[in-house]
């Protein structure tokens, strides 16, 4: 039983031997970059307020650009280089055109259009609807 005690003695000694050389080098690091840390520090700080007044902004633009660049990884083809994917623009609620008040009138620069297609009814197939 003592040589175990022995043995923890010196092991113990040997581990508190090291911390006390580890304790000696941070303190010298300390002491020659004291003036930097404390710059340093205070710039982490004004970051550190800077990160938190923005808090909700951040987390509102990684909350779209999470989805977004998914949707970019999902069209971009990098064997071709391209984007593959379709464009959607959304109806505008104010068109300038008189056309879009009155859908029977052809729009500008569109051939006058006698017919239109529309579905009958499911599985029927598809009817022309005459235009006046």
């Amino acid at each position: 039983m003592s040589q175990v005690l022995a043995k923890s003695s010196t092991h113990l000694d040997q581990t508190l031997g090291t911390l006390n050389q580890a304790l000696v080098d941070v303190k010298g690091f300390l002491q020659q970059n004291n003036s930097t840390l404390i710059g340093t520090v205070n710039k982490l700080n004004d970051l550190t307020k800077v990160l938190s007044d923005q808090s909700e902004d951040i987390e509102q633009v990684l909350h779209v650009a999470g989805p977004g660049i998914a949707n970019f990884y999902n069209i971009y083809d990098p064997a071709q280089g391209t984007l593959n994917g379709l464009i959607s623009l959304p109806n505008s609620p104010t068109r300038s055109s008189s056309s879009a008040a009155d859908p029977s009138r052809p729009r500008q620069g569109c051939p006058d259009r006698s017919t239109t297609s529309v579905p009958k009814s499911a599985g029927s197939g598809w009817a022309h609807r005459y235009v006046d």
